[in-house]
Parts: C-alpha cells; sequence; structure tokens
C-alpha cells in the first residue's frame, strides 16, 4: 500500500482508523494493523504515523489532519509506552475530534503484555481490548458494527469470524514479537488498585453533578444517557480486578466463622468436661 498524499481525500465510503503508537513494541503491531484490519472489513482505511507521513510534510499538521478526519482510534499500548505523553496526547486528540455526539467510544485501546488494572488515568475509561485471539474477535465485531453505522454496510457476522480465523495468525506473530521486545509490566498493589477506583468514582460522581443544562431536554437525556453508559463501562471493566480481592474477603470472612466455630465447641467441650469432673468429686465425697 502507497503513503497517501497529503491534502488527497480517502476512498469514498470508507471508514477511517487512526492507529496510535509509541516505542518499537507498541509500533510492530501498529504497522501490522495498518494492512491487517482492510484484510478482515475491507472498508476500513488505516493510517499509521510511520508508514503514511511523505518525506518533508510537516508531521504535526498532518497527524492533527488525520484525527480530525477518522472516525474512531485504535490505541496500542505496552509496558513501555502506557504512560508515554504522546500516546495520551493522541488519545485526547482523537476522543475530542471524533467524541462529540457520539455515545460509542471513539477510541479503542489495544492493550499488549498489559491487563486491564495497568491503565491508569483517562485511558482507564475506555474499553479495553487485551491482545488475545477471543477479546481481539470483539474488537473486529465493534469495528464492523461502526462501518454499518457510517457506511451502512456492516458485514455479515460469518464473515467478519471467517476471515478473521484466516488472518489471525499473521497478527499473533505481531503480538508474540512485541511483547518479546517490551520490558515487563509493572505489579501494582490491591491498594494502589482499590486508590484508582475510589479516584474513578469520584470523577464520575463529578461529572453527573448538575452543570450548566444543554440547550433541549433531548440533548439532557442524551448527555446523561452518555455519561451512565460510559460509568457503567468504567465499573465493569474493574469488576475482574476486584474479583481476587473479594474472592480473599470471602475466604476471611470463612476462616473467622471456622474459628467461631472451634473457639464454641473448645468452650463446650470444657464445660463439659468440668461439669463431669464435679460430679465425679461430688459422687467420690458421697461414698466416703
Amino acid at each position: 500500500m502507497a503513503k497517501r498524499k497529503v491534502g488527497v481525500p480517502k476512498a469514498q465510503g470508507s471508514v477511517r482508523v487512526f492507529v496510535s503508537w509509541s516505542g518499537p513494541a507498541s509500533k510492530v503491531v501498529a504497522e501490522t494493523f495498518r494492512t491487517w484490519l482492510p484484510s478482515v472489513i475491507q472498508t476500513l482505511d488505516v493510517f499509521v504515523s510511520s508508514n503514511d507521513i511523505e518525506k518533508g510534510v510537516r508531521w504535526r499538521a498532518e497527524i492533527d489532519a488525520q484525527i480530525a478526519g477518522s472516525h474512531f482510534g485504535i490505541a496500542c499500548l505496552t509496558p513501555e509506552n502506557v504512560g508515554a505523553p504522546w500516546v495520551h496526547f493522541e488519545a485526547g486528540a482523537l476522543a475530542k475530534a471524533v467524541g462529540n455526539g457520539d455515545p460509542e467510544p471513539p477510541l479503542f485501546t489495544y492493550l499488549i503484555g498489559l491487563r486491564h488494572a495497568d491503565i491508569r488515568g483517562p485511558l482507564a475509561e475506555f474499553q479495553h481490548t487485551v491482545a488475545t485471539k477471543d477479546d481481539t474477535r470483539t474488537l473486529l465485531h465493534s469495528l464492523n458494527k461502526t462501518v454499518g453505522r457510517v457506511t451502512g454496510r456492516e458485514l455479515p457476522k460469518e464473515t467478519v469470524d471467517s476471515l478473521f480465523d484466516v488472518f489471525w495468525p499473521k497478527l499473533d506473530e505481531a503480538i508474540a514479537k512485541a511483547r518479546g521486545s517490551a520490558p515487563p509490566r509493572e505489579v501494582r498493589s490491591t491498594d494502589n488498585i482499590l486508590g484508582e477506583l475510589l479516584d474513578l468514582v469520584r470523577s464520575i460522581d463529578q461529572r453527573l453533578a448538575p452543570r450548566a443544562l444543554p440547550a433541549t431536554p433531548d440533548q439532557l437525556a442524551d448527555t446523561n444517557a452518555t455519561l451512565f453508559r460510559r460509568a457503567v463501562r468504567g465499573l465493569l471493566q474493574r469488576e475482574e480486578e476486584l474479583a481476587p480481592i473479594r474472592a480473599a474477603a470471602g475466604r476471611f470472612e470463612d476462616e473467622v466463622a471456622l474459628h467461631m466455630r472451634e473457639l464454641e465447641d473448645l468452650k463446650s467441650g470444657t464445660l463439659a468436661a468440668a461439669r463431669a469432673e464435679a460430679l465425679r468429686r461430688r459422687a467420690k465425697h458421697k461414698k466416703e
């Protein structure tokens, strides 16, 4: 695929995808996405800065133009770039450029060598996709629905599944290569995860607090519905993270209950033994 020329419009009826990356590991996956995504869903037109900006072009202006003209974005996140300022800049620009009035997420985060719990800050609010076969398949079905909304030409689910199975090995190879070149991810403590969850809930509460009302009741209803859906998505993502904590708490409660029963048994046994000893002594005294 040749590089795009600045100012040349893309094909009519195509859905524009901006793939964000930073660092060697995510670059491998981003450049694979450039040809892999259109192989599965042919109407996707994918922009990757490392391949699609010609020499001599003002790269910042071209990136701004591509973001503004994209229908959605995919951010390739790895342990080496999850806190990189450039990734957060592009993600914020994408959300601002294509998220206005759209209740669906304008940015899909693709986690390579990361878990949901590893994502902090503003990126934690998006619906994440882990770089596994099943989760990536789900991502493709979401992209296909976006194609349907934009062009009215959504592919049948069976077609997407068949093409995905054919082309998955190529993406899987790129993911394995990226994981091998990326540094190990930071292991977060339970207190750290719970602290971020508290911050997220507070952020949601602030967003839902009364503000200047939109112009019409319908706009107010749409705004509240969008905020509610994003809040629910964020909380559902953390359900997986909280599951081990709840399980540990449940085991602790079971252990406490067991110790209490053992204590009661011990007390009951001690009292019974004391009564038996008293009766024995009383009987002995009567005999004497």
